[in-house]
């Protein structure tokens, strides 16, 4: 593999130590190992055998960490080909069979995927109104299982989210300029 700009270490599970690697590009904004650190804490008994869909993966960052902690299988999609193709060497790396990374937009993915998920992380680029679409697509889409959890991390300064009301919020936490929050799908 080439020399890229930054690596990322997973924290837990049968990777713990690997790397990942990614190049820099506009947005692109690796999960910080403290926040993810507190994610996968709130994940550790919900994650093992689950599917899982990653939108805006960027670094690819979140579904590493998912399938080294034991998902079953992962969606990874990334619109941005040099962080796609990056995404394609860690994979090949980490001989990552379970992750499905598609070099599509989250948005074109959500119109067209039949799959239903388990977990859906939603990070994308801060300061883009992509937060909002993305909830809305997920509501009016048939993607979720029953109990289904979906994350959200977003800029501290967004404050304004239409959750929908059989999303029940179960955690959250704000660190630095970043908040995070998970729902749980009531059905």
């Amino acid at each position: 593999m080439k020399k890229k700009l930054g690596s990322i270490r997973i924290v837990s599970g049968k990777l713990k130590g690997r790397k990942i690697y990614f190049q820099d590009s506009e947005g692109l904004r690796p999960t910080a190992d403290r926040v993810k650190e507190t994610l996968f804490n709130w994940l550790m008994f919900k994650i093992h055998d689950k599917n899982i869909l990653d939108l805006f993966a960027g670094s690819g960052n979140l579904s590493f960490e998912s399938l080294s902690r034991g998902a079953a299988q992962i969606e990874l999609i990334e619109k941005e080909q040099r962080t796609f193709k990056t995404i394609l060497e860690n994979i090949s790396q980490l001989n990552a069979t379970e992750i499905n990374a598609i070099n599509q937009d989250s948005f074109d993915y959500l119109t067209s995927t039949q799959k239903k998920f388990d977990i859906v992380f939603i990070d994308p680029p801060f300061n883009k109104e992509l937060v909002q679409k993305s909830i809305d697509m997920i509501a009016d889409r048939d993607i979720l299982n029953p109990d289904a959890y979906i994350y959200l991390e977003t800029e501290s300064s967004l404050t304004q989210l239409e959750i929908p009301s059989n999303w029940k919020l179960v955690k959250e936490k704000k660190i630095s300029n970043v908040m995070i929050k998970l729902f749980q799908v009531n059905n």
